[in-house]
């Protein structure tokens, strides 16, 4: 998998790079070299076609190619003649030629062509010299060391001079007769007259042959390397090592990488077959570093949740256990031919305390419920807190005529509009007046303040107080202080559970502690821009 990836990635970055460099047709880079070098050249030649153009107009047309041999002689670059018409049929740029424009070309050799005025032929400067120019201008001189050395030599010693010259060449030298020679008429012809000729293989290598004096003996070397081919190794070598670069550079990024995500994959199926302690550990400079963080993250939430979700179990299955055995039992007395008309009514009693406790625990499961979800931004709008808690704490005062309970606003709130869910929020009060009045002797103070960008809204008690080591438990479902009281009150552990929900659901907390009444302290604090949907 990993060499695929690998494979297809090198294809990604070879595939282009390869046909910037090969292909020419669409080809934006080579489009945009052509347009600089002709850019370049008419800057600086159009000085130059301007004087060959009105020397040419100020003779006749027959005259012209004689005048543009002979100005040849005298131009580093070659000039020739070459009829429009035959142009028009070769190059793709035709109708600038036609409006008297510049056109360059980019074949064997890099040319330039302008129109002569409005006559049928064209001027041509050849830019460089061609392969075979160079191939010439490469091997001329070495020839004519050659020839004068064999001429120097009388005829009988040329087969020993040529076997002690190969030992220095790194190419084959031969001796041949005129008629072995297996060549061209034309390229015989230039062997006659010029005393030198060469044809190129089908390895694009270049074989010369060099005429000794005026004897029937020919000098052969080669085949040589041409400068083309030397170019072309040239260029494959720096692409391959290009290529070979890249290639090292990515294995050596990918190859981490890989590992990394191979364990994160691991880490992944472990933990989906239940082994929920399972982490992954990567290098903080792994690039998947962050990747492995966030995975740790889901697995300690969903960890978080499952444990509460079994422990939310246990505690349900526990609190149902308890008024399902007293309707068991109460239903048994009932149907018992010895049970007495009081109890009969005492037990009916019973029955119906037990089913108020259990519509009473699933309400309370059904809330806790709620507000475990995502918070839901449709049931938050800008309310007015303090005269909802004045509220709350007005209905709440008669339950306990004894209790005292006192509100405490900033001047700030009254008639300021929150952005909070009001059922929430009541529900929050609600059961923290429930907790504080079901533990305080005579008095419970609700409070609420403004603390920079946070609500604060608190509720104390002068009761017992709660121990340091219970006030993370008791935020937990199902948690109480003690046996005694969880039979008296008749709760079930949920209120301050739903509270801690509901502060979560607002993007808060809660806060157990001191109170300065000598009880409980409980305070739920949240942002008074509100929460945001997520």
């Amino acid at each position: 998998m990993m060499l695929r990836t690998l494979l297809r990635l090198v294809i990604v970055i070879v595939l282009p790079v390869g046909l910037l460099l090969t292909a020419e047709s669409y080809n934006p880079v080579h489009y945009i070299k052509n347009r600089i070098l002709l850019n370049y050249f008419v800057n600086t030649y159009n000085g130059t076609f301007f004087l060959i153009d009105r020397d040419l107009t100020e003779r006749p047309q027959s005259a012209w190619q004689d005048r543009v041999a002979s100005l040849d002689n005298h131009f580093g670059y070659r000039l020739r003649l070459t009829p429009l018409a035959e142009l028009l049929t070769q190059t793709q740029y035709a109708d600038t030629l036609r409006e008297g424009g510049y056109v360059y070309s980019e074949a064997d050799t890099d040319v330039l062509w302008r129109r002569v005025g409005d006559s049928d032929w064209v001027v041509e400067m050849v830019l460089d010299e061609t392969d075979d120019e160079e191939t010439l201008r490469s091997a001329k001189g070495t020839l004519f060391l050659l020839g004068d050395l064999f001429a120097e030599t009388p005829e009988a010693q040329w087969l020993q001079l040529l076997t002690q010259l190969q030992a220095e060449f790194r190419f084959p030298l031969d001796m041949l007769a005129l008629t072995e020679l297996d060549i061209s008429a034309d390229k015989k012809e230039a062997l006659m007259t010029k005393g030198y000729a060469w044809t190129n293989t089908e390895d694009d290598e270049s074989l010369f042959y060099y005429r000794i004096g005026d004897s029937d003996k020919v000098l052969t070397a080669g085949p040589t390397p041409s400068p083309g081919g030397v170019a072309l190794s040239y260029l494959v070598t720096v692409f391959t090592a290009m290529l070979l670069a890249t290639s090292l550079g990515l294995l050596s990024w990918l190859t981490p990488l890989w590992r990394d995500l191979k364990r994160l994959d691991r880490t992944a199926s472990e933990f989906g077959q239940g082994r929920l302690e399972h982490r992954v550990t990567l290098r903080k400079g792994s690039v998947a570093a962050r990747l492995g963080q966030s995975f740790n993250a889901m697995a300690d939430s969903i960890q978080k949740l499952v444990r509460s979700h079994q422990q939310l179990t246990n505690a349900v299955a526990h609190d149902l256990r308890t008024p399902l055995a007293r309707l068991r039992f109460a239903v048994e007395i009932l149907e018992s031919e010895d049970c007495t008309a009081e109890e009969q009514e005492r037990y009916r009693k019973s029955i119906h305390a037990s089913i108020d406790s259990l519509d009473y625990l699933i309400n309370q499961l059904l809330t806790h419920s709620r507000y475990s979800r995502a918070i839901d931004i449709n049931h938050f709008s800008e309310i007015d807190l303090a005269s909802l808690v004045e509220e709350e704490v007005d209905l709440h005062q008669p339950e306990r005529s004894e209790l005292v309970c006192e509100f405490v606003c900033d001047d700030s709130l009254r008639g300021a509009r929150i952005w909070a869910d009001s059922r929430a929020m009541g529900r929050v009060l609600h059961n923290l007046l429930d907790n504080a009045s079901r533990y305080a002797q005579s008095r419970v103070r609700v409070s609420l303040r403004r603390d920079g960008a946070l609500c604060r809204l608190q509720v104390e008690d002068d009761g017992p107080g709660i121990p340091q080591e219970d006030r993370e438990t008791i935020l937990q479902p199902f948690a109480q202080l003690g046996n005694v009281e969880r039979a008296s009150s008749g709760g079930h552990g949920l209120g301050l559970a739903i509270v801690s929900q509901i502060a979560q659901w607002h993007q808060g907390d809660v806060t157990v502690g001191d109170s300065s009444l000598g009880g409980a302290a409980i305070e739920i604090s949240w942002p008074a821009h509100g929460p945001t949907a997520g």
